[in-house]
Formats: C-alpha cells, structure tokens, sequence
C-alpha cells in the first residue's frame, strides 16, 4: 500500500471511529441483544490482535443471522466490518491485493445489507462509503469505469 493510500484510510478510519458511537447495541435486556453484543466484542477483539481467522469466524457466524430475526441490520454490519477489517490487517500484512478486493467487496455488501434493513443506520453508510472508496482505488476497473473523459 503506498503512502498516498495509507493516509487516506487512516483518515478514513478515524472519522469511522468516531462516527461508530452510534453503532451501540439497543437495551441489553433481549436475548439478541445480548448475542449481538457478544459478537461485536469478539469482532472487535479479533480486530485489535489482527486474528484473520477469528474474524472470519465471527463473519461467517453473522452470516447465518436470518433477516427476519432482530437486529439482523447488525449482523450485517458487523460481518461487514469484519471483512473489512480482515482487509485493512491484511494491507498491514502484505494481502495480495485480490484477496483485499474480496474482502472489501465482501464488506460492501453486508453494509449495504445493513442499509437495506435498517435504512437509517448511518454507520452503515459512513462504513459503505469508506469500503467503497478505498475499492476505487484499488480496483483499475472500477477506476476506468468511474474516470471522467
């Protein structure tokens, strides 16, 4: 990764970070929430050790959260933020750059799952917009399919 896009995730990750507050898991008093809250933790957990393993574990458990249950825009985004933070560890460790791609495509995805579910949940917007942002850079297609004659 080179300079010029590793100050910009910084940047980016930063201004997540203080946007995510709002991502608090509703009244612990559900046993979803409950749940929930234990995934994130361990999300967040294998984030801060950059487990790769661990946060693909927790996505691929999240994944299996059924739309109709509640919280499901939850489940989505904090799949998503795995797969994201799957990527970003990666970049920090040498990930070729098309397993970066599945894993920010991937991210993409679940944000907007999130979306779809909980159409006011604005940090699954900030989150989609800084994958998506980043994806653009790095993928040449999207780059020529976006550029401005």
């Amino acid at each position: 990764m080179n300079y010029t896009t590793s100050s910009f995730v910084t940047i980016f990750l930063l201004l997540f970070e203080a946007f995510s507050l709002s991502a608090a898991v509703p009244p612990a008093s559900s046993t979803d929430a409950k749940e929930m809250a234990k995934f994130k933790a361990r999300v967040m957990s294998a984030d801060y050790r950059a487990d790769f393993k661990e946060l693909a574990a927790v996505r691929d458990e999240l994944a299996k959260w059924p739309d109709t249950r509640d919280l499901a825009y939850l489940a989505r985004y904090w799949s998503g933020f795995a797969s994201w933070r799957i990527a970003l560890n990666g970049a920090n460790h040498d990930m070729k750059q098309p397993e970066l791609l599945a894993n920010l495509k991937s991210a993409a995805a679940d944000f907007f799952d999130s979306m779809r579910l909980k159409d006011d949940f604005a940090d699954a917007y900030v989150a989609a917009s800084m994958v998506n942002a980043w994806l653009i850079n790095l993928d040449n297609d999207m780059k020529e399919r976006l550029a401005v004659s």
